[in-house]
């Protein structure tokens, strides 16, 4: 009894407190000293999806040994067992996950196609962001699809439709992020064969000055990239920074640095030649830079000749947002107390009330009037701006769940602009987990099965605060690619 007492403490939470607090805990799969066969079960499939192990790991003779020792009343499962009660822990999330979606207003996708190699079938991932009722920016996969090539827009478009019409979220969309892009292929093949070949003194020069140009390049990507959840307040100004390198690089008087640059510069003028208002806004609703934030940038991003529309169409646009949404969530009120007040001064009057009364109160009403159609866009934007140290570590969703009671309306857009994606690295980085999935070993899972294992991953890793490392097939963390804009 006394191994029984102990064994009744066994939970499937983790220890770690890294791994973040769960928001929910499992059942112990003992219950007054008697074994739960299944609540074992369970707790071996959200191992399984959340650490992505083949479900033939609950056949090896090492795993039924280890569990029989710690708990004799284990009994052996197959893979097809196994793979049955992942298929019920996908179900059981994602009800969990579609509830937590109807609660929730605005909601970003991004979404991205891969192939294959082992299946040689193509897939298209989904991704939702958005900010829960804990003013917490979340990212869930929601699907995980073949598509049948060629992929043309419409069989693209019809999938994504599908998706959202399964999760009930077709009124909810805010954003959706796109990428399917091959034209910079060509950028990494030039660079592999360089750096293969024999380097002369002359070559390692070169080498040298373009790491010290790609520097920048690396920063943005680790700026942007290394955070689980990047708000879109972070990217102006990293365009910005790149901006910069490259007006000053084309006019150096290295013609290395300079015939290099000049077709990226190109590009990227190309590219960011509209104005990314998105973006911009996003910029805008970080307390610590406002309107700074373009005023700044935008001469650098823009000929004079568009520097001023484009300045008027970022703060036009945010005060149509903010009107949009101040509609949306607080319906003005059908009269306003300046008409009430001028009713009551009409019968006051008629009881004697002095004309002098009559004009206080009129000059009472205009300022209640006024004062009320200040708008919080104004507030905001007059108010100083905040003031912390450029390391110290600043999360502004967090910063608008403070001003929620003063900012009432900005609060509500603020965090649905910071949360959409303004790239698809959320999207991409499941292709990493899926060339994982369906590793050479495991080639012949369907796509169901592949859909069921990349989701219920995804929602079980986000239910346990568990971050996914990219791990490749030797056990060794896979180096970032950093892919430039040049041919």
């Amino acid at each position: 009894m006394g191994n029984l007492q102990k064994q009744s403490k066994l939970n499937f939470l983790s220890s770690d407190s890294s791994a973040g607090t769960p928001h929910s805990t499992f059942v112990s799969a003992l219950h007054d000293g008697k074994f739960d066969m299944l609540k074992m079960r369970e707790g071996i499939a959200y191992w399984i999806v959340m650490h992505e192990k083949p479900f033939s790991v609950v056949e090896e003779e090492g795993f039924n040994l280890m569990l029989k020792r710690g708990i004799p009343q284990w009994k052996n499962v197959s893979r097809h067992t196994i793979r049955n009660d992942a298929f019920k822990t996908y179900d059981v999330e994602k009800k969990k996950l579609k509830e937590l979606l109807k609660s929730i207003d605005r909601i970003s996708l991004t979404t991205n196609l891969w192939r294959s190699r082992p299946q040689r079938i193509e897939y298209m991932v989904i991704t939702a962001h958005f900010v829960d009722r804990h003013w917490k920016l979340q990212k869930r996969i929601i699907s995980f699809v073949h598509i049948p090539p060629p992929r043309k827009g419409r069989d693209i478009a019809n999938c994504i439709f599908k998706c959202l019409k399964e999760w009930e979220i077709e009124n909810k969309i805010f954003t959706i992020s796109v990428d399917n892009a091959t034209a910079n292929d060509s950028c990494i093949e030039i660079l592999k064969d360089t750096f293969s070949s024999t380097k002369s003194v002359d070559d390692w020069v070169k080498i040298e000055k373009l790491l010290e140009f790609l520097k920048v390049f690396n920063d943005a990507t680790n700026n942007i990239s290394g955070s689980e959840y990047p708000t879109s307040n972070l990217f102006l100004g990293e365009v910005y920074r790149v901006k910069v390198l490259l007006d000053e690089s084309s006019n150096s008087h290295d013609d290395f640095i300079r015939d290099m640059v000049t077709n990226m510069k190109e590009r990227f003028d190309k590219y960011w030649g509209e104005c990314n208002l998105l973006m911009a806004i996003g910029s805008v609703l970080d307390p610590r830079l406002k309107m700074k934030a373009v005023e700044i940038t935008f001469p650098k991003l823009f000929p004079p000749r568009e520097l001023r529309d484009n300045l008027v169409k970022v703060r036009e646009v945010f005060h149509e947002l903010y009107d949009e949404y101040a509609t949306l969530y607080f319906p003005p009120n059908v009269e306003q107390s300046g008409e009430s007040i001028a009713g009551n001064s009409s019968t006051q009057a008629g009881r004697g009330e002095s004309a002098l009364y009559q004009l206080l109160q009129a000059v009472r009403s205009t300022q209640a009037a006024n004062s009320f159609k200040k708008s919080e866009v104004d507030e905001y934007l007059e108010e100083g701006y905040l003031m912390i140290d450029g390391n110290e570590k600043f999360d502004p969703v967090e910063w608008w769940k403070e001003k929620s009671t003063k900012y009432r309306v900005l609060s509500r857009l603020a965090v649905d602009i910071l949360a959409v994606p303004i790239t698809t690295v959320a999207s991409e980085a499941t292709f990493s987990a899926g060339s994982r999935v369906i590793d050479p070993y495991r080639s012949s899972l369907t796509p169901e099965t592949v859909k069921m294992l990349l989701c219920s991953g995804d929602w079980c890793r986000a239910l346990h605060g568990v971050k996914r490392k990219n791990i490749n097939n030797n056990g060794e963390e896979e180096p970032k690619e950093i892919i430039l804009p040049i041919s």
